[in-house]
This record gives C-alpha cells, sequence and structure tokens, in this order.
C-alpha cells in the first residue's frame, strides 16, 4: 500500500479545567493531527508533544519539522504491507519518536479501515469494553482534591494517579487513604525529586498506593534503583524509558543490585563457615578479611582505581 495523501492540522484548544503537575501548568492543549489517505480509505493520528518541551524534548513544532522533513518523504517512497513498517522505514532516524507516532498512529488506523475491523482487533485486543483510570493534576487544596477524585470515581474512572511536587506529596496520600479507605491509587511525580528525599516516600509506604512513578530524574536508572530498595512502594519508570533496551536496563539495575547482595552474603556465609572449620572466633579478624560492602557503582570505581594502579606499576 502506498500512501497517496496526508494532512497536518495544528490544533489548539482550551482545557476545561487547567491541568498542573510538578513541571508546568497547562490552560491549553496544542497538537498537530495527522489525516493519512489510501485507495479511498483515511485514517487519523495525534501527537502528544506538549507546548514546551518540560517532558520531553519534543513540540509541535518540532513535530511538523520532522514530519515535513523526514519522516513523511520517507513514508512517501515506501511500500507498506503491513503498519509494523512504518517503524522500520523510520527506524534509521534517531529520536523524534511523538512524530513519528503521529503518523504511525494514523497508519494503524488506515489498516484498519481497510480491514474493516476495529482498531482493539487490528492491535490484538479481545475486549469491548475496558476499565479506565483518570490522572488528576495538582488541585488549588487538599479539599478540592478530594472533590475531584470524587468527581471521577462518580464518572466511572475505577482507578486514580495524583500528581504530586515538593511540599505536597506525603498530605495528599494520607489524605486520599484516609478519605478513600479502598481506592486503587497511584502518585506521579515527574522527576521533582532526589535521592535525598527518600524519607518522604518512606512515609508514603503506609498508605499503600499501587506505585510511584517518575520520583527522580528524568535519565536516572541508577537512582531510581537505589531509592526502589529503601521504600515499599513500587516505583515505576516514564520518562526514562524511551525503548525496549531502556526498560532492559531499568531492570538490570533493579535486579542487578539485589544479586550483588545475594552474591555479598553467600560470601559472607562462606568465610563464617570456613572460619568455624579452621577453629577462628568470629570477630575483628573476620571482618578484616571481608571486603568492605560498597554499593556496586562503588566497588566498580574501586577496581577501576586499583587496576589503573596494576597498570602503572
Amino acid at each position: 500500500m502506498k500512501l497517496e495523501r496526508v494532512e497536518l492540522f495544528l490544533v489548539r484548544l482550551p482545557l476545561k479545567r487547567a491541568y498542573e503537575t510538578s513541571g508546568a501548568r497547562e490552560t491549553h492543549m496544542t497538537r498537530v493531527l495527522c489525516r493519512v489517505e489510501s485507495e479511498g480509505a483515511v485514517g487519523w493520528g495525534e501527537s502528544v508533544a506538549g507546548e514546551v518541551p518540560w517532558y520531553s524534548g519534543e513540540t509541535p513544532r518540532t513535530v511538523l519539522y520532522a514530519l515535513e522533513e523526514f519522516i513523511l518523504p520517507e513514508l512517501f517512497k515506501a511500500d507498506l504491507s503491513a503498519p509494523q513498517d512504518v517503524d522500520e522505514k523510520l527506524a534509521w532516524i534517531r529520536e523524534h519518536r511523538m512524530a513519528k507516532a503521529t503518523v504511525e498512529m494514523a497508519v494503524w488506523d488506515l489498516f484498519a479501515k481497510r480491514a474493516g475491523k476495529p482498531l482493539s482487533v487490528l492491535l490484538g485486543g479481545t475486549r469491548d469494553r475496558i476499565l479506565c483510570g483518570v490522572a488528576i493534576g495538582i488541585q488549588p487544596s487538599i479539599e478540592a482534591l478530594m472533590d475531584t477524585i470524587r468527581r471521577e470515581l462518580e464518572g466511572g474512572y475505577q482507578r486514580v494517579k495524583l500528581k504530586i511536587k515538593p511540599g505536597l506529596e506525603v498530605e495528599i496520600a494520607e489524605a486520599t487513604r484516609r478519605t478513600f479507605p479502598d481506592l486503587a491509587f497511584m502518585l506521579d511525580a515527574n522527576s521533582a525529586y532526589t535521592l535525598r528525599d527518600a524519607p518522604l516516600f518512606k512515609r508514603i509506604d503506609p498508605t499503600r498506593p499501587m506505585m510511584i512513578e517518575q520520583p527522580l530524574a528524568h535519565d536516572d536508572l541508577i537512582d531510581h534503583a537505589a531509592l526502589q530498595r529503601e521504600i515499599k512502594t513500587p516505583i515505576c519508570l516514564d520518562e526514562s524509558i524511551h525503548s525496549g533496551e531502556d526498560a532492559r536496563a531499568g531492570r538490570r539495575a533493579r535486579f542487578g543490585e539485589a544479586r550483588a547482595r545475594r552474591l555479598r552474603r553467600a560470601r559472607r556465609a562462606r568465610v563464617v563457615r570456613r572460619d568455624a572449620r579452621d577453629g577462628h572466633r568470629p570477630g575483628a579478624q573476620r571482618a578484616s578479611r571481608v571486603a568492605p560492602e560498597l554499593p556496586s557503582a562503588g566497588r566498580c570505581l574501586r577496581l577501576g582505581a586499583l587496576l589503573r594502579h596494576r597498570d602503572h606499576r
């Protein structure tokens, strides 16, 4: 299938209510819409890039630029046999993921229309109804937030995600759990905190949120893994994950340290058994033979220093 015509639209719509996060306060939504046409069928896609590049480096203007200069010329040359071909054809273009997704969604919709199937079926879905959650921005007061949650639950939403920011996180979590004892809720920090804020998240643990989304820096995996080891609430990564490899790296950062801890425990156990076998009393002598318990990163840095020292000798 060849794309015969593509139209791009830039729309700016006012929001009924301002949407505030730890990084921005939005009163309007500006989006790029993409309409693709082939053999009488039409598909639509929508960009999700925000007006300012605080969440992502992409904006509506960068989306338009990438589509017009690189993405659409590439796709006009292509013969698409399946919607998955879009990703393959555009793989050489680095970044600009939201721009790519704008037209990729339109092509998926186009193939669904041509096949006479709902898009959900083409994507492998089996349901005609799904349970939905809603994201709620920071409100003027805790009372206003509780009222907003109540309104959304009455509207049929099954769970809520609440935006938080420094100074307004523990109070939100505690008030939500107190007001809605059985509510499935999660918190979203949008990279507003550092590892030094771990005590705050420990105070949130008793409120039992489903998860805390992206509490630390947008490009950090190591500190997120360190924070997860200190708190009970699961951490969800968002801004840090741009690809499947990013997700795998996050998993390695989380579970690699767990494996390192198991190895350290096993090593200590071997030393204790050896001391017992050799007749040594556990204590200072044994401790002097056990390597200090350094974090994995610290161990790597120390090992690197030792290797450099050895190379210079």
